[in-house]
C-alpha cells in the first residue's frame, strides 16, 4: 500500500482507476470538478466541498499536499497542487482522492509522515505534479541568484531550455525598460517582507520583449532561515492585447475609428468642469448629414458605411484646433472645442459662428464610393459650456445642442444654429407631445376640421382637411407642433392613415346620402418613403366604394425640395391611380417651374404670403400675375391661399385666380357645421 501511494504522489498523481481531478473555485464560490474522462460537474458530499473551499480559500501560491481527509467514519486519501494564476477569477486545484479503508488509515498516516520527512521542502513546493501541470513559468535560484530549476513553461515563455537557464542569473531576461532604482526597490521589499508581486517588461532569447506578472517568494527551512527564491510569472502579453481591444471597442467607434459616445461624454464632463474653473469658453456641436437615410434606403448600407467613413476622415482632417471629433451616433457627429475661449460674450459668439462655418464649408460637398458620387451637406447644433450663467451640468450642454441641430433642420437644414434658451423650451414642448401620442392614438382625441375652398361664384369647389388635436389636460395642440414631432418619431404613418381612412368614411356617408364633396388630404413626405403608400390607399378608396378623383393628395413644395427624385416615382403611381396632387406653399421654393414640367402636378396652391403682401409690394404683385400665368400655361388648377379681405380677392379676381382658401369666406369648421352650411353645393 505504501508504495503505491508512494507513486501516486511523487510519480504520476494517479490514483488506482481515477484519473487527475481538476478542482475549480470560481468568483461566486462555487467549486467545480474536472474529470479528463467526463468532464462535467459533480456534486461532492458538503463536508468534502466544504475542506476543499477551506484549501482553495488559503492565501497560499501554488503549493503542492497530500492529506487523509475523514468523513462521517470514512477516510480518503487526498493529493492536490493548488495553482493561482495572475488577475484569473478562479484558483485551480488539481489532486485526486480515493478511499481509503479503515484499517489502512493509520499505515498512510505513517507513510505521509514518512514521506514529509524525505521531502523537506516547504509544502512540496516544487514536487514533480506542480512542474508538470503548472500553467505559469516558475524557476527556482539560490540565495546568490544562480538559477538551480526551471519548468517547461518557463522554457515555452522565454525561449531558453533548462540546460540554457541553470546556472545563470535571471539578468538573462532583462529588457531594459525598468532602470536599476527599480530592481532595487524590489528586493529591498523582497528582503524585508519575504515576497513582491507586479508588473514587469523581460526579453525572450530571440530578442522580443514582453510584459509579465511576476511573483518572487522566499523560501524558508524549519528555521525561518531562507534557502532559496522562487519565481513564478505569467505572460501577459495577450492579456494586454485583449485590454487594448476592449480599450479601443468600448471607446472608439468601430466603423469611423474616431472616438465614441462613451468617451466623448467623459470629455465633455471634464471639460465643463475645467472650464468652470479655468473661468474660460468651450463648444460642443451636433453636426448630422443631411437626409443622409435616403442614401441608405437607395445604395445600401454597404455604400452608406464607405460613405461615413470618408466623411469622418475630412471631419478629423478638418476640425478646428484644440477639438475632439466623435461619432455621435448612426450619421451624428460631436465636435469638442475645448475650453481654451476667453473673450466678450459676443466675440466669442462671433469667432465660433466663423470657425463652424469654415468646418462645414470644408466638410460638405461631393464622395465618391464606387463610381457613384454624393453630395453631403450638414445640419450643425452650437452651445458653449458653462453658460454665461454658470451652468456646469454637461448633460444639459449636450441637450442644448441638440436642441440647437434640432432648430437648425427644422428650418430647412444645410444651416448652423446656436442655442437659445427658447429652443430649448420647444424641445421640452416637443418631448410631451413625443411621449403623449401614441396615447392620444389610442384615446380618439384627434379629430378632422375642413377648410371650405370656393371658385369666384362664391360657391364652395370643396374642402382641405386638417387635422385637429384636443389633449384632455393641454387642451388644442396646434399641428404646426404636433406633425413635425410626428414625423420625427415615426406616428406620422399612422396619424396619416387614420385622417385618411377618416376621410374616405365621411366621403362615403356623403355619397350615400346624395352628395360627392372633393376634400383635399395633407401627405407627409414620411408617408411618400412608404413603398407601400398607392396600394393602402387604393384599398381604402375601394373598400369605401369611393373614386380616387375626389380625393387630392397635398404635399408642400419645401418637401419636394428635400429629394425630389425620390418622391417622384410615388407621385407619378398615385397620379396614375386616380389620385390629383397638388402642390401647396408654391412660390416658396427655388426649382417650381422644374416641378411643373417634370411632376404630376393637377393643382397649385399659392402660398399666403404672396396674397398677404400682393397690396403692399409692386414686387408681388407682378410675382402673383407671374404665378397665375404660370399655372395657366400648364393647364394646373391655381388656389390662392390666405384670402383675408375684399381687397384682396377683388385684385385676385381682376388679375383672373378664381379659386380661392381663407378666412374672408370661412374660418375651419367642424364636420357638422360643413355640413349644415355647405353641403347642399354639393347634391348630385
Amino acid at each position: 500500500m505504501a508504495d503505491m501511494l508512494l507513486t501516486t504522489y511523487y510519480g504520476q498523481s494517479l490514483l488506482p482507476g481515477r484519473l487527475p481531478v481538476l478542482f475549480v473555485l470560481d468568483a461566486n464560490g462555487k467549486v467545480w470538478i474536472f474529470e479528463a474522462s467526463r468532464n462535467k460537474q459533480e456534486d461532492l458530499d458538503p463536508k468534502l466541498q466544504a475542506h476543499l473551499l477551506d484549501i482553495l480559500k488559503k492565501g497560499r501560491y501554488s503549493l503542492g499536499d497530500a492529506e487523509i481527509f475523514e468523513n462521517d467514519g470514512s477516510y480518503y486519501f487526498l493529493t492536490y497542487t493548488l495553482l493561482i494564476l495572475p488577475y484569473a477569477p478562479f484558483r485551480l486545484l488539481l489532486g485526486s482522492a480515493v478511499e481509503v479503508k479503515e484499517q489502512e488509515q493509520p499505515i498512510v498516516n505513517a507513510w505521509l509522515q514518512e514521506m514529509k520527512k524525505r521531502y523537506p521542502m516547504k509544502d512540496g513546493l516544487i514536487a514533480d505534479a506542480i512542474w508538470e501541470w503548472a500553467n505559469e513559468g516558475m524557476s527556482v535560484t539560490d540565495l546568490k541568484g544562480t538559477i538551480i530549476r526551471v519548468n517547461r513553461m518557463f522554457t515555452r515563455m522565454t525561449g531558453f531550455t533548462a540546460e540554457e537557464a541553470i546556472g545563470l542569473n535571471p539578468r538573462i531576461l532583462k529588457s531594459g525598460i525598468q532602470d536599476q532604482v527599480f530592481y532595487e526597490q524590489m528586493w529591498e521589499q523582497i528582503l524585508a517582507e519575504g515576497s513582491w508581486a507586479g508588473e514587469i517588461w523581460n526579453k525572450r532569447k530571440d530578442g522580443e520583449i514582453y510584459p509579465e506578472w511576476l511573483q518572487i517568494r522566499t523560501i524558508r527551512n524549519d528555521n525561518g532561515e531562507p534557502i532559496f527564491y522562487v519565481g513564478t510569472f505569467s505572460d501577459l502579453t495577450s492579456q494586454k492585447l485583449l485590454e487594448q481591444e476592449i480599450h479601443r471597442r468600448t471607446y472608439f467607434d468601430e466603423l469611423t475609428g474616431l472616438a465614441n459616445a462613451t468617451q466623448i461624454k467623459i470629455e465633455i464632463m471634464q471639460s465643463v468642469q475645467l472650464a468652470f474653473q479655468q473661468q474660460t469658453f468651450g463648444v460642443i456641436a451636433m453636426i448630422d448629414l443631411d437626409r443622409f437615410s435616403t442614401i441608405n434606403l437607395s445604395s445600401g448600407r454597404t455604400v452608406g458605411d464607405e460613405l461615413l467613413k470618408q466623411f469622418a476622415q475630412r471631419l478629423q482632417d478638418n476640425h478646428p484646433p484644440f477639438a475632439q471629433v466623435a461619432r455621435w451616433e448612426d450619421d451624428n457627429f460631436m465636435l469638442l472645442l475645448m475650453p481654451v475661449l476667453n473673450a466678450p460674450w459676443q466675440s466669442m459668439r462671433e469667432q465660433v459662428q466663423r470657425l463652424m462655418q469654415e468646418l462645414k464649408e470644408n466638410i460638405e460637398g461631393n464622395y465618391t464610393v464606387d463610381n457613384q458620387t454624393f453630395w453631403l451637406s450638414v445640419s450643425i447644433g452650437i452651445a458653449f459650456y458653462p453658460t454665461p450663467q454658470g451652468d456646469t451640468d454637461w448633460q444639459e450642454v449636450i441637450r442644448r445642442a441638440e436642441s440647437a441641430l434640432e432648430f437648425a433642420k427644422s428650418q430647412g437644414r444645410d444651416r448652423l444654429a446656436m442655442y437659445q434658451l427658447t429652443l430649448l423650451k420647444d424641445q421640452q414642448v416637443n418631448w410631451r407631445i413625443e411621449e403623449n401620442l401614441p396615447q392620444a392614438i389610442v384615446n380618439h382625441e384627434f379629430s378632422l376640421a375642413l377648410q371650405p375652398q370656393f371658385e369666384i361664384d362664391k360657391h364652395s369647389s370643396g374642402a382641405e382637411v386638417l387635422l385637429r388635436w384636443h389633449h384632455a389636460e393641454q387642451g388644442w395642440i396646434p399641428p404646426s407642433q404636433f406633425i413635425p414631432v410626428a414625423e420625427k418619431t415615426g406616428w406620422i404613418f399612422a396619424l396619416g392613415e387614420w385622417v385618411f381612412e377618416e376621410t374616405c368614411r365621411l366621403q362615403a356617408r356623403w355619397k350615400h346620402a346624395g352628395y360627392e364633396v372633393p376634400l383635399s388630404v395633407n401627405i407627409s413626405a414620411r408617408q411618400l418613403e412608404d413603398s407601400l403608400l398607392v396600394d393602402k390607399l387604393l384599398n381604402y378608396v375601394h373598400s369605401y366604394q369611393l373614386s380616387p378623383h375626389l380625393l387630392t393628395l397635398e404635399l408642400t413644395e419645401s418637401m419636394l425640395m428635400q429629394d425630389e427624385e425620390k418622391f417622384q416615382k410615388q407621385l407619378w403611381e398615385l397620379h396614375q391611380a386616380g389620385f390629383p396632387i397638388s402642390l401647396d406653399d408654391f412660390g416658396t421654393g427655388y426649382s417650381s417651374l422644374a416641378y411643373l414640367n417634370e411632376l404630376p402636378i393637377d393643382e397649385l396652391k399659392i402660398d399666403q404670403k404672396f396674397v398677404r403682401e400682393m397690396l403692399v409690394s409692386e414686387k408681388h404683385k407682378r410675382l402673383m400675375g407671374i404665378l397665375l400665368h404660370i399655372g395657366n400655361q400648364f393647364g394646373i388648377k391655381v388656389v390662392a391661399e390666405g384670402v383675408e379681405t375684399k381687397e384682396q380677392l377683388d385684385f385676385l379676381v381682376m388679375i383672373g385666380c378664381r379659386h380661392y382658401q381663407g378666412y374672408y369666406y370661412s374660418q375651419p369648421r367642424s364636420i357638422e357645421d360643413f355640413e349644415v352650411q355647405y353641403l347642399v353645393h354639393f347634391a348630385r
